[in-house]
């Protein structure tokens, strides 16, 4: 059972670890294969002449 699972103390262990891995990511959201770059190209191709920071991303 899924329920069973998922409150094992192995579970609940590689759940922690990996939640607090999450919480180091700075860019926590994901862009598919575009990612950050692909958005900064984007942006430079739809904006031309203004300068693209972290707060337009």
């Amino acid at each position: 059972c899924l329920c069973t699972s998922r409150l094992s103390p192995e579970f609940e262990a590689l759940h922690s670890e990996q939640s607090q891995r999450r919480e180091k990511c700075e860019y926590d959201h994901r862009l598919s294969r575009k990612g950050y770059i692909g958005l900064e190209d984007q942006l430079e191709d739809t904006m031309p002449g203004e300068e693209i920071n972290c707060s337009l991303l």
